[in-house]
């Protein structure tokens, strides 16, 4: 055994140091490591480790990549990426006000995040920057930018705004990384936070969720209102609309089955009796159901329809209206898939 071996035999290396040897072997490799997606300080000790890093025998090598093989195996659970990647893993959770508290506490203490928070904005916020904040802020917002982008802005402000931008491009080397993150951190608070929305849905969804809600009569009569105060908004409320006469469109035929076991019996024939006494869409909708149930099933509720005579057209809606929610059901718990509407 040589020297070299003995002595790490007998002081094993560093983590930092190990962490260096399978990032230089892997790099040796050709392997193409996300290495500037680390924080900044982590990024450093590891360029530092490298630079460090003495000649490692092989039996050094192989034991650090062993280790680094079984913790990696022994791992159940990894980190979500700090507090912007469990932000974007809770997004969906979390109220647009906390989600947005989170991400400007977070770009405080990271100004390459907020940068690229920066460079998501639409081009017209980008622009606002440009056009309203010093040429120093906007030349080193301009510099941040990717090329492509940088350039379609310049295109779109004055051409005077431009020169004086361009030209504090080159007197802006000096600035310091402290000044740069605050001027970022500055931005963010002033452009990249957006008010809560008042509403969780557009008003085409929210009109057309209370109107299937609503009896026919009624609904026809909204509509009606609607095709004379606004033609296009009606439009794109009645394709947004899910009302009995629509399963044809937005249920799959093999689906129906399931559909009808959520659904007793009363309901399921005073739901059925009433489309088929309705002539239109709404009786095509109901033989459309019984064509899709076995024999059987079908022949049972047709029996049924006739022997309850007329159906009460309250409680047919009501009845419409459960077998359009166990659809919307099924769809939420992914036991389905509705067609797009096409009305």
């Amino acid at each position: 055994m040589c020297m070299t071996d003995g002595l790490q035999a007998l002081s094993p290396p560093p983590r930092a140091e190990k962490a260096a040897m399978i990032v230089r072997l892997l790099l040796k490799d050709g392997a193409d490591l996300p290495i500037k997606s680390l924080p900044e300080p982590s990024q450093i000790r590891l360029t530092r480790a490298l630079g460090a890093l003495p000649a490692v025998s092989q039996a050094t090598l192989d034991t650090a990549a062993a280790e680094f093989v079984e913790e990696l195996e022994a791992m159940a659970l990894t980190a979500t990426g700090g507090m912007h990647g469990a932000i974007d893993v809770l997004r969906d959770q979390l109220s647009h006000a906390a989600a947005e508290k989170l991400a400007n506490e977070a770009g405080a203490d990271d100004p390459t995040h907020a940068w690229r928070r920066i460079a998501a904005l639409p081009s017209e916020a980008q622009s606002e920057i440009l056009q309203s904040e010093s040429t120093e802020i906007a030349a080193l917002t301009l510099s941040k930018l990717p090329v492509a982008r940088a350039a379609e802005l310049l295109g779109l402000i004055p051409g005077d705004r431009a020169r004086r931008i361009a030209c504090m491009t080159s007197q802006i080397d000096d600035l310091s990384t402290e000044a740069a993150a605050r001027i970022a951190r500055a931005l963010v608070a002033d452009y990249c936070t957006t008010p809560a929305p008042v509403f969780d849905r557009d008003a085409v969804d929210r009109v057309a969720d209370m109107l299937n809600a609503t009896g026919r009569a009624r609904r026809e009569e909204v509509l009606e209102g609607l095709d004379a105060d606004d033609a296009d908004f009606a439009q794109a409320v009645r394709k947004a609309l899910f009302v009995f006469a629509n399963i044809p469109d937005r249920v799959e035929p093999l689906d129906i089955p399931k559909v009808v076991k959520l659904l007793n019996p009363e309901q399921m024939t005073a739901a059925i009796g009433y489309g088929l006494a309705t002539p239109g869409d709404d009786s095509a909708a109901a033989e459309f159901i019984l064509d899709n149930l076995s024999k059987r099933m079908a022949t049972q509720i047709r029996e049924e329809v006739e022997d309850a005579g007329t159906v009460d057209q309250e409680s047919a809606e009501e009845a419409q209206a459960a077998l359009i929610q166990s659809i919307r059901d099924l769809a939420d718990g992914g036991e389905i898939a509705l067609k797009r509407s096409t009305a």
